[in-house]
């Protein structure tokens, strides 16, 4: 696990240690389409190396109480990359994230008003 920087750039950064490779966004969800295009073509995780959003650690199955606690910030829903980053402090990869937040919308407990965004039921 490392320490997720706390950009005041407002820059996110992710990462895959396998490929030596990093990418920079300027919105949050970047980091979660660099992820998915990244893991279609090599099947690697990444990881949140620097992130405005980075905050306390969280367990993974509190990820509807980060979006709980962050959805009035976003009209329009929490950002996904934005939940990707406050978990990846706890030393969650981007995938893992990713599939947590599958399961808790399966579950019904998050719904996304827009595509990319999760708003808590």
């Amino acid at each position: 696990m490392h320490d997720i920087e706390n950009d005041p750039t407002g820059t996110y950064t992710a990462a895959c240690s396998a490929c030596d490779v990093a990418f920079d966004a300027a919105e949050p969800n970047g980091i979660v389409a660099f992820f998915e295009r990244h893991h279609r073509v090599t099947g690697h995780d990444i990881e949140v190396m620097d992130a405005p959003d980075a905050a306390d650690p969280v367990e993974h199955d509190d990820v509807a109480r980060v979006v709980r606690e962050r959805q009035g910030d976003h009209c329009d829903g929490v950002p996904i990359g934005v939940i990707v980053a406050v978990l990846a402090e706890g030393g969650y990869s981007v995938g893992e994230t990713v599939d947590e937040i599958r399961r808790t919308r399966n579950r019904g407990v998050l719904y996304e008003p827009v595509d990319g965004h999760l708003r808590a039921v």
